[in-house]
């Protein structure tokens, strides 16, 4: 017997199949982030289920790309214990080996996407990044100085200083788009005051957006409108 392990795609699949590639019975489940408590109870009751056990088990396939870091990192950690235990066989297919349409388009975790237009052609990426041009009024001769801290004593390592050049906008108030992909288009009014009260606060500087936050990146004070009616604004 063989054991299908799937937590890539959206809904995770756990299935058992023979040698003929007949699928025996299956579990699928909205995983949500919760893998590494969800993935081996799933695995262990599809076998009871089935009057199995890990020895019986010939072959673990196993999808392991592209995708979250935690959804690849505990997929592959518990079918490489289940392997080092049964000592049997281990298969790794990535996601487009299991779709035959193409082009397949596989989101990431980043909001990034995974792209594979035909059979045989590399998997591209296509990054959801901003590329400013240099003449938009972009200037690079700002210097943040960094001091690591020792999380022993709390205070500054010896030797640990660093600093970085960052680029940020001559004009403070140029504009900078930035794109919400909405998963469905009906919200309730807790969560549209939520996400209100949420806005305000990154128009406040208490919530940094982006990398190295940190650091001192991504902070920013402004003015939130709704429907062209100003709600709220960082100078008043």
């Amino acid at each position: 017997m063989n054991l299908f392990i799937d937590t890539i795609s959206p809904i995770a699949n756990v299935l058992i199949f023979n040698d003929n590639r007949e699928i025996i019975d299956s579990i699928n489940w909205n995983v949500k982030w919760n893998e590494s408590s969800t993935l081996i109870p799933q695995i262990d009751k599809l076998l009871k289920d089935n009057k199995l056990d890990y020895p019986d088990l010939e072959n673990i396939v196993v999808v392991n790309w592209p995708g979250s870091f935690t959804w690849v990192r505990t997929t592959v950690l518990a079918a490489n214990t289940i392997n080092y235990i049964i000592n049997k066989n281990m298969t790794a297919l990535s996601y487009f080996d299991l779709h035959k349409t193409y082009p397949i388009i596989k989101a990431s975790s980043k909001r990034d996407c995974f792209v594979q237009r035909t059979k045989d052609s590399k998997v591209e990426i296509i990054m959801n990044d901003i590329l400013i041009p240099d003449e938009e009024g972009i200037k690079n001769d700002k210097i943040f100085n960094h001091v690591a801290i020792d999380r022993f004593t709390g205070g500054a390592m010896d030797g640990a200083l660093f600093s970085e050049k960052v680029s940020y906008f001559e004009d403070e108030n140029k504009e900078v788009c930035i794109d919400i992909w909405l998963e469905k288009t009906e919200f309730s009014e807790k969560v549209i005051n939520a996400f209100e009260e949420t806005l305000k606060d990154v128009c406040k500087g208490l919530l940094p957006l982006g990398g190295m936050t940190t650091k001192g990146h991504g902070i920013f004070t402004g003015k939130l409108l709704k429907d062209s009616k100003e709600e709220f604004n960082y100078e008043n």
